[in-house]
Order: structure tokens, then C-alpha cells, then sequence
């Protein structure tokens, strides 16, 4: 797949964290975010007494106890968490603690380019599922090497760690580091600038057969592309699913530089983040429904891609051509 360029137009991922932001509004309007009521406390693990329950939004939150400041490093139910530092032993004593909701999905917080990483996976794989383009590459490998093991059973194969050619292991050529899996394969020998011949899968396996100047078939197993291997030196064109690297922000990068590299599809990706962040938060009940605004707004995308690949060209016949099969413009 070609670079992204700087100016490539592309969705930042601060419009997909902004829009995350904007989805989320009605799972924060429904938080309550003073909490207040008693714990009992045992070193570092806090018990729930009475009051407001415990929400996993106070996760690095400040919590006061009887009257001490302690830091949550992660809540592990509704009645239960654990503080970074000890508490010692205190029973029945009064807690308070505020939800920060103006932090919540903020681009400072840890976890949310886990999420945001989460939810582009799944939107890939939703775009794989209705084969759109941007998850399909090619390569062409050359010069795979002939078979060193006439045997009819023998099998060469090219995974992304090594090549077998038919006796042992080789480091090269290998499986582009993108490759999910193969959707066609053709061949030609190397050095003939000739056309290539389509190589047949193998659903039930490969054929055993006598070793020629062709391979014919191939077999995707095991994470690799078997096929019988040639008394020649092969070139392979390989088209196959692909799948985008996650998002990083890297040092000396922002959310704002970090290009999301589909198009228009910050609203689906949003969509995805709010399904997964609010899950596990206690927005269960609106989880569906984000999901379901995805799914939408993911459809709208392969829908307008589908409608490209299924074009055809189309031209009005000349008059005088109606009805006059193999006349000329002029109906002669």
C-alpha cells in the first residue's frame, strides 16, 4: 500500500477522540460524579460499606477516606478496589470521591488509544467481511526457487517467518508483514515477461503430482501458501486481505498528526470507541445501540466502494445501428 502523504485527506485521530467525546454524551449526563458513603479498608484493598457504589471511571482518580487522600489504581467491582498505596486497617469509615467527567475519552488519558486501536480492528474486520478495497493488497515475489525434492507428496510453502523449498528452511522469500490471506494467485516463470496463469486453490488439499515448470494449485494452511513447487524458477503475484497497522502516537507526534488512513470514517470509528469504552463502565444498555450506529455508518462506506467496483461502461448505440446486428454507423 502506497505511504500516507501529509496531505493526504485523511481523518485525524483527534476528529475520531473529539467525535468519541461527542457520542459519549449521554452515558456522561447519566453519571453521577460526587460520590459519597462508607468503606472498610485492608492495606491496600478497599471494601464498599454503604452509599454510592464504586464506578470503574475512578480508576487513577483521587478517593479521600476518613479524611486521607489515596490514589484508585483499579476498581474491581462495584464494591471492591485497590488503592497504589496502603490505607492500613480502617472499618466503617466515610469516603468521597469525584468523577472527573470533563476527562472522560480525553486524548490524555492512557487507555484511550487502546480503545481507539480496539475499534479500528473491528472496523477493519467489518470492512474485510464486505471486501472493500482498502483491505486488499498485491505482491509480486520473485524468483521463488525450485523444488529441491522431486517427490510427487513433496509441498514447497512461503509463511511470514521463512520458505521450505521442498528439503529445508530458507529466509527467503517471505509473506509481507500486512498479509491476512490469499484471494488469488498466478504464476509465470521467471524472466519472461509473459502473462501470468492463474494457480487454482486447493480446497481439499493439494494434489499430489509430478514436478513440472508450473505449480497450478496452492493451498493456504497453517498461516502459509503451499503449493507443489516447479523444476523452474517462478514469479507469484499474490492478491490478498490486508489489514492496516494500529494507530501509534509517536514521540513527537499529536492526535492531531496521527492520520486514520480510511476514508470518512472518523463516525463509524467513533462509534466503535463508544461501544467499547462504555461496556465495561457500566453503559451496558447503550452499547447496542452505538454499535448498531456503526455498523450504519460503516455500511454507508463499503456501500459507496461496492458501487465503484460494480460500474460498467455504457454507451448509446448509434441510430441507425438499432435493430441491424453487425451494421455500421451508417447501416451499411
Amino acid at each position: 500500500m502506497p505511504a500516507l502523504g501529509p496531505n493526504a485527506p485523511y481523518d485525524s485521530l483527534a476528529t475520531v477522540t473529539q467525535m468519541t467525546r461527542n457520542v459519549l454524551g449521554d452515558f456522561i449526563e447519566g453519571i453521577q460524579p460526587n460520590l459519597a458513603g462508607v468503606v472498610s479498608t485492608n492495606l491496600q484493598n478497599v471494601t464498599w460499606v454503604s452509599g454510592n457504589q464504586f464506578s470503574y471511571l475512578l480508576n487513577g482518580v483521587q478517593i479521600m477516606i476518613n479524611g486521607a487522600a489515596y490514589i484508585v489504581a483499579q476498581v474491581t467491582s462495584a464494591t471492591t478496589l485497590v488503592l497504589v498505596g496502603s490505607a492500613g486497617v480502617q472499618a466503617n469509615k466515610a469516603y468521597t470521591a469525584v468523577i472527573p467527567t470533563g476527562e472522560i475519552f480525553a486524548d490524555t488519558q492512557a487507555y484511550v488509544v487502546p480503545i481507539v486501536n480496539s475499534a479500528w480492528r473491528k472496523f477493519q474486520k467489518k470492512l474485510a467481511d464486505k471486501s472493500h478495497p482498502r483491505l486488499k493488497n498485491k505482491i509480486l515475489i520473485s524468483g521463488i526457487p525450485v523444488t529441491t525434492n522431486l517427490d510427487p507428496a513433496s509441498e514447497q510453502y512461503i509463511s511470514w517467518d521463512a520458505f521450505f523449498d521442498g528439503t529445508s528452511l530458507q529466509v527467503a522469500p517471505i509473506l509481507p508483514p500486512d498479509f491476512i490471506s490469499p484471494l488469488k494467485l498466478t504464476e509465470r516463470q521467471t524472466g519472461m515477461a509473459a502473462r501470468f496463469s492463474l494457480m487454482k486453490p486447493a480446497g481439499d488439499g493439494l494434489r499430489p503430482t509430478y514436478k513440472t515448470s508450473w505449480n497450478g494449485q496452492y493451498e493456504w494452511r497453517d498461516d502459509a501458501i503451499y503449493f507443489p513447487g516447479s523444476i523452474l524458477l517462478m514469479d507469484m503475484l499474490v492478491e490478498y486481505s490486508a489489514f492496516l497497522p494500529d494507530l501509534v502516537v509517536g514521540t513527537g507526534s499529536t492526535f492531531a498528526s496521527v492520520q486514520v488512513p480510511i476514508m470518512r470514517c472518523a463516525d463509524a470509528l467513533a462509534y466503535y470507541c463508544a461501544e467499547l469504552f462504555v461496556t465495561p463502565r457500566g453503559g451496558e444498555a447503550l452499547a447496542p445501540g452505538y454499535a448498531l450506529k456503526g455498523d450504519a455508518a460503516t455500511d454507508q462506506i463499503t456501500n459507496s466502494a461496492a458501487k465503484f467496483q460494480q460500474r460498467e461502461s455504457f454507451h448509446r448505440r448509434a441510430w441507425g445501428e438499432r435493430g441491424r446486428r453487425g451494421s455500421n454507423r451508417y447501416g451499411l
